[in-house]
């Protein structure tokens, strides 16, 4: 089990550090950021096939982190899985495993989410900043409030499950498609 946590737009550094520590029991090994104007990248890591994956990884121009394990990542000729990541940009649709993800291009941030959604994703989204973590817990961290959500109040009562992509927080969403989530946010 790991972690990712991220803030495209108005980074707020101390708050973004603080909203990754309260990842720390997803992976105790470690903890890697990148941080630049307007982009914020989190990893919390628990060691488990390589010891020396360390994320975010910056190759190639991009920068990626994830969380879970990609099965196929020696067919793309990579040592890790991370490094799969970054030489499947931009179809990751040839990804097997299960994993969600974060990768910056430069330009665009690129979040994705195995097909069966095996690992967590949650994100976040006003006018000046999207955010994004393997919890919510982080989310909520790093904004400081939690607003209650009473839709999915309403449909976890109902029908016994969340509606959507929607959680308990107002605001709050969980991702599931297979295909990246593209943000273009000038950076």
């Amino acid at each position: 089990m790991c972690a990712i946590f991220g803030v495209v737009g108005e980074v707020e550094y101390e708050r973004a550090v603080r909203a990754l520590q309260t990842l720390a029991h997803r992976g105790f090994d470690g903890e890697g950021i990148y941080h630049k104007d307007g982009l914020f990248l989190g990893h919390r890591r628990l060691y488990i096939l390589d010891p020396k994956a360390h994320q975010p990884l910056e190759r190639e121009g991009k920068v990626a982190l994830f969380n879970g394990e990609i099965y196929n990542y020696e067919e793309f000729g990579a040592t890790s899985e991370l490094e799969a990541i970054i030489q499947s940009y931009p179809d990751f649709s040839r990804l097997k495993g299960m994993f969600a993800f974060g990768l910056y291009d430069g330009k665009r941030l690129y979040l994705g989410r195995d097909i069966f959604g095996k690992k967590p994703l949650y994100y976040y989204q006003d006018e000046s900043r999207f955010v994004f973590a393997s919890e919510i817990k982080a989310i909520v961290s790093y904004l400081g409030q939690k607003r209650f959500n009473p839709k999915a109040l309403s449909g976890y009562l109902s029908f016994g499950a969340l509606p959507d992509r929607h959680t308990f927080y107002q605001g709050i969403y969980r991702k599931f498609a297979v295909k990246p989530l593209d943000l273009s946010m000038g950076i």
